[in-house]
């Protein structure tokens, strides 16, 4: 699959095309676009509180609540394990799972 890099408009393809419509996923409130309400997650609730674990194991939870929604058009990547800590400006998510027949890691930055 092919894709734009939201930030400098270059063509992007493979592991990065796919941590960018996860990212992409993950930031979007539901009902934040309009032809497509069902689209996004919960996470951007999260966004602006205080980074504690509670708050962590919540993005987890929406994080993979989202990459199950058919709606966000994430079926090719099939997350194992979901983890999420604390970064510098917002939370870090780590996705282990099958994406293309292998074993595939991505690290998700939630800003």
């Amino acid at each position: 699959m092919i894709g734009i890099d939201r930030v400098t408009g270059k063509t992007i393809t493979g592991e990065t095309q796919l941590i960018s419509r996860i990212q992409q996923v993950i930031t979007t409130p539901i009902g934040g676009r309009l032809k497509r309400r069902a689209f996004g997650s919960r996470v951007p609730e999260l966004m602006g509180q205080l980074q504690t674990p509670q708050n962590a194991m919540l993005a987890q939870m929406y994080i993979l609540e989202a990459l199950k929604n058919p709606a966000n058009d994430v079926q090719d990547f099939t997350p194992k394990r979901c983890q999420v800590m604390a970064g510098e400006q917002g939370f870090i998510a780590v996705l282990t799972g099958q994406w293309e027949e292998k074993n595939t890691t991505l690290e998700v930055v939630i800003e």
